[in-house]
């Protein structure tokens, strides 16, 4: 039905995403959520993501001992669109 729900405007990404892992949270789509961002890659990847036009991807980290200095996509959750 037309007009229930939140409009979905689709867009083209072009080129590399940033990846932000959380560790100990769950982000759910269209929530807020305070985050703290202290490893020097995650950081970087704010950077990065930072401004108009610019967007990010947040997965969530399976296991928060690990420092995550390889994507393993074993080891982390599944990235979704928010």
């Amino acid at each position: 039905m037309p007009g229930k729900g939140p409009q979905i405007e689709r867009i083209e990404i072009v080129g590399e995403i940033p990846v932000l892992p959380l560790r100990n949270s769950v982000f759910f789509p269209g929530s807020i959520l305070p985050i703290d961002v202290a490893r020097e890659r995650s950081l970087a990847a704010v950077e990065r993501a930072k401004g108009p036009g610019k967007f990010i991807a947040v997965v969530a980290q399976k296991d928060a001992a690990d420092e995550g200095r390889t994507l393993n996509s074993t080891r982390w959750g599944a990235p979704r669109a928010c």
